[in-house]
């Protein structure tokens, strides 16, 4: 299988996880989910330094262009993430 192909499959599964994390959330009442909150419940790597949660950010980022999830502000005034409605 090419890398390309393999690229792709993992990056469905892991935008996968991060909607359904969020939609979880959302079920109890809390919906808007920071990538730190995000890269604790699905288990992805969190990174160190200035990469810290780039994965979950990216990913976040990458749901958003295509209408999936929108920006939110969570209780603690920080930006955030939600399920599109």
């Amino acid at each position: 299988m090419a890398t390309r192909v393999r690229v792709q499959i993992a990056m469905a599964y892991l935008e996968e996880a991060v909607l359904e994390v969020l939609s979880k959330a959302e079920e109890e009442g809390c919906g808007c989910l920071g990538p730190a909150e995000v890269s604790h419940r699905t288990g992805i790597y969190r990174g160190a330094d200035r990469l810290v949660d780039a994965i979950a950010a990216g990913t976040l980022n990458s749901l958003e262009d295509r209408g999936l999830v929108k920006r939110c502000t969570q209780p603690n005034g920080r930006g955030g993430w939600k399920i599109s409605s």
